[in-house]
């Protein structure tokens, strides 16, 4: 059922502008300030009433043809010439999708829903439906974030879906250790977008793309920072106990204090003799 869930769902959405498409006027006047909070004013953006009525259901069928089955598809097999999966000795191997099958699934099936709301909040912007359109877009935004931040530890290495780098491709724990924390990131950035989506939704688009940005550049920058946080530390720490006074022994001293010692220790030695 959940393979072809998306494309069930690009169906509705179909049918949904078909049943109000004498409804709509014949030039549509989209509003995108009611969804992004740069103040944008698009009472001058003129929509035919075609593309606001088929332009977004369109995508989200492009969408699943892109991605459906795209692992062992003819796509994954073009993916896999520029991240190939291979084992701990090097070799090619092949993806093992039957393992992650239903996770990558319902990854298609958020992407194509998330489409799909922006579709229903055009209308709804359009027709009168609803206050605020932003929070449709917001709350299958960061119901998708936590959702797929929960089941995106059980993908497996392959060409198309995750992080996909020369040493997670050939190492599958180094890959599981990555997505775990990703998915992590992602739950956060979901409930911030549920959050901004309730109280504020003209914010919530912006903020779960910019929450999908900051996520992928700390999972990959991360690693490579922590080395070189670890080398500066390991520099700096003997710099700085270098850098710091330190008290010396008496017995250490210049040369005319040893001179000195060592004269009273010649008048103590002739007074003892």
């Amino acid at each position: 059922m959940l393979k072809w869930f998306p494309a069930v769902m690009t169906l509705c959405g179909y049918a949904l502008s078909l049943a109000v498409y004498r409804q709509l006027p014949s030039d549509v006047t989209l509003d995108l300030a009611r969804l992004l909070p740069m103040g944008w004013t698009a009472q001058t953006d003129v929509v035919p009433r075609s593309v606001v009525a088929f332009g977004l259901p369109s995508l989200a069928l492009l969408v699943f043809l892109l991605l459906h089955e795209a692992p062992v598809s003819r796509l994954g097999r073009a993916a896999a010439r520029l991240f190939p999966v291979r084992d701990e000795s090097g070799e090619p191997r092949p993806v093992e999708y039957h393992k992650f099958a239903p996770s990558y699934r319902l990854i298609v099936s958020w992407v194509v829903m998330l489409v799909l709301s922006m579709h229903l909040a055009v209308l709804s912007s359009a027709l009168g439906w609803y206050g605020e359109p932003g929070t449709i877009v917001g709350v299958v935004f960061g119901l998708g974030l936590v959702i797929v931040g929960n089941i995106m530890p059980r993908l497996r290495p392959n060409p198309v879906a995750g992080v996909r780098t020369a040493r997670t491709m050939a190492d599958p724990k180094l890959w599981a250790r990555i997505h775990r924390v990703y998915g992590a990131f992602w739950v956060i950035a979901g409930i911030t977008v549920l959050i901004v989506a309730m109280t504020v939704p003209r914010y919530a688009m912006v903020t779960g793309i910019a929450a999908l940005l900051f996520s992928s550049l700390a999972v990959l920058v991360a690693p490579r920072l922590l080395p070189a946080a670890i080398i500066f530390a390991g520099v700096m720490i003997p710099i700085s106990a270098e850098s710091q006074p330190r008290d010396q022994p008496a017995s250490v001293t210049t040369g005319s204090d040893l001179h000195l010692e060592d004269r009273v220790r010649l008048g103590f030695a002739r007074r003892s003799e």
